[in-house]
This record gives structure tokens, C-alpha cells and sequence, in this order.
């Protein structure tokens, strides 16, 4: 009985560090995903501010 606790304990926690490392994979991909058309609009606006300020 006493085993069969232990090995019980052991594989729920293994199950929710695997939960939790999937959760935060998603999580830090769609964070990455989300700000990379931020930046790529940064340098587009700063290009174009460039550019304004050179013709003037």
C-alpha cells in the first residue's frame, strides 16, 4: 500500500510539471509571436521617420 501511495505521489507530480512546462512553453511562444510584429512596426516607423527627416 505504502508503495503504491508513493508511486501515485510520483506521477501526479510529474503529470503537473509536465502541465506546467507545456503551459509555459505556449505561453512564452505566443508572447514571442505577439511582439515580434511590434518590433518589425518600430522599424518600419523609425525608417520612415529616418527617411522624412532626410528629404527635409
Amino acid at each position: 500500500m505504502l508503495m503504491t501511495d508513493i508511486k501515485a505521489a510520483l506521477v501526479l507530480i510529474v503529470t503537473e510539471n509536465v502541465v506546467a512546462l507545456r503551459m509555459f512553453v505556449r505561453n512564452l511562444t505566443k508572447s514571442i509571436f505577439r511582439s515580434a510584429p511590434k518590433q518589425r512596426n518600430a522599424k518600419v516607423q523609425d525608417k520612415k521617420e529616418h527617411m522624412a527627416r532626410k528629404e527635409t
